[in-house]
């Protein structure tokens, strides 16, 4: 999908390794005025989530005057004009958001917005956030044991078998 302002392309295949929140959204959606900036603030408090804000408008004219211009939007604003990306989620409503764990599994799906929704988006953003850091921290354990022992901070060389 291209990005709506720069017109250059974007891929979910190029943000593996993150968390991703897909949202999609329209120029003639109401609760979608409401729903971005609560999605760009969630993207300033997780570093490690990556916010894809993807307008279904057919014309980029309309998405683009439907942003405010005095915000300095923080996250991936993208145009699925065709509609390609939107229909392989199968949305129930505008706006809909999906939730891609690090190894690209669609984990979470929301459609339609309320107040307690954006709640629910940030609880499973910390959910992911902490499997992500487990698996991490799992990996970094089994890569000491398999060199031989505990790893101690600052083990310096010499320490190990």
């Amino acid at each position: 999908m291209p990005d709506l302002q720069k017109g250059v392309p974007i891929s979910l295949s190029s943000m593996q390794g993150k968390i991703v929140l897909v949202d999609f959204w329209a120029s003639w959606c109401p609760p979608c005025r409401k729903t971005l900036p609560e999605l760009a603030r969630l993207q300033a408090k997780h570093p490690n989530l990556v916010v894809m804000a993807v307008s279904i408008d057919e014309q980029k004219r309309k998405a683009l005057d439907f942003l405010d211009p005095k915000v300095k939007w923080n996250m991936l604003m993208l145009l699925d004009d065709k509609r390609s990306v939107a229909a392989q989620y199968d949305l129930g409503g505008m706006p809909s958001a999906v939730i891609i764990d690090a190894k690209g599994v669609l984990r979470f799906r929301h459609d339609g917005y309320t107040a307690a929704e954006i709640a629910n988006l940030e609880a499973e953003i910390v959910q992911l956030e902490g499997e992500k850091k487990t698996a991490a921290e799992g990996a970094g354990r089994a890569g000491r044991e398999a060199i031989g022992g505990k790893a101690e901070a600052g083990m310096g060389k010499g320490k190990g078998r």
